[in-house]
């Protein structure tokens, strides 16, 4: 399969969607390719600065696989780490849901924070001993993430 795309920018690919819920499928696709992509949203109230955001994965594998059954969604195939956004992927129409099915297992998900304390997905403090994962306190709207996922491509 092909890298995602270049250009660092997301492309408008269907409908402006206002609900957003744990376990959507979606697509997405950045300029330069002919490809759409899938994501998953993996926790709708992950908690940062007081705020309720959105918990997201972006796999290298192509929506038509996805839909016909001939891939699934598995950590191996993530690109990168989840981000923390907003929703303004959905709003925008950049990123399309088309399905809805259990999460990507990632295990305990924690949070670093700009002071160095480590938080799970609720704010509250966690262990390092007992996450799985640790991702950055950074909310990443969807331009930001297209240019990371253009350059891991």
């Amino acid at each position: 399969m092909s890298a995602p795309g270049s250009a660092g920018e997301f492309v408008v690919i269907g409908p402006r969607k206002r609900a957003v819920n744990v376990g959507d499928i979606f697509g997405w696709r950045l300029l330069g390719s002919e490809q759409t992509y899938t994501g998953q949203v993996l926790d709708v109230e992950t908690e940062l600065a007081g705020a309720k955001l959105i918990l997201v994965a972006f796999f290298n594998i192509a929506v038509d696989d996805v839909r016909s059954g001939q891939e699934r969604l598995e950590g191996g195939r993530m690109i990168g780490h989840p981000y923390i956004t907003n929703r303004t992927g959905w709003l925008d129409g950049l990123f399309v849901t088309f399905a809805n099915a259990p999460c990507v297992d990632l295990g305990r998900v924690g949070i670093a924070q700009m002071t160095g304390e480590l938080v799970d997905l609720r704010g509250q403090p966690a262990d390092r001993g007992d996450l799985d994962l640790v991702i950055r306190n950074v909310l990443s709207p969807p331009g930001a993430i297209a240019r990371w996922l253009a350059r891991s491509g």
